[in-house]
């Protein structure tokens, strides 16, 4: 926790770009998809590191790659769903 207002400051400043890499990942890896809103990124970055978040990306990426052929391919949600249990699943190993 901040324990002044420049600390404060810097952790939102720090929060705001963290958000906007992890959406411009987004944007890159899932370019048909809606981006994860502000408050997702928010939400993983409290949870897991920013490589945590970027490999559970990834991941789902690869997911939504292998289901391309399939009648019902992922949406936005499923997709989120994915990432953050690959997330989970890295945190939960001690990966990075």
């Amino acid at each position: 926790m901040a324990t002044n207002p420049k600390e404060l400051m810097a952790r939102i400043a720090k929060m705001k770009e963290d958000t906007s890499a992890i959406q411009t990942l987004w944007s890159y890896l899932f370019p048909e998809l809606t981006v994860a809103d502000s408050r997702q990124c928010q939400v993983w970055l409290r949870i897991y590191t920013f490589e945590q978040i970027s490999n559970g990306l990834e991941a789902a990426n690869y997911k939504l790659h292998r289901r391309e052929d399939d009648p019902h391919p992922m949406d936005r949600e499923q997709v989120i769903r994915y990432a953050s249990g690959a997330m989970k699943g890295l945190k939960l190993a001690g990966a990075q």
